[in-house]
């Protein structure tokens, strides 16, 4: 199964308060609920350059793409 996140932008007045950390956590959450038990799940999503290091905190995998830009994503065995 194939989930994928188009964007999270916060804006910069109400970055760093936990919001995207929460929207995140209820996406990831949302994901495990709704996926078929005993499957393999895959989560992408686009990211910019400075904002990797965020997804980097819930175990996204990064990866650089000089024709797509980058992006990540984080492999879940559910």
């Amino acid at each position: 199964m194939y989930w994928y996140i188009q964007n999270l932008i916060i804006l910069p007045e109400y970055q760093s308060k936990g919001i995207g950390t929460t929207i995140m956590e209820s996406l990831l959450s949302f994901v495990r609920q709704n996926s078929p038990p005993n499957s393999h799940v895959v989560i992408g999503l686009m990211c910019s350059e400075h904002t990797a290091p965020f997804y980097k905190k819930f175990s996204f995998d990064i990866r650089p793409c000089n024709d797509l830009g980058p992006g990540a994503t984080l492999e879940l065995n559910l």
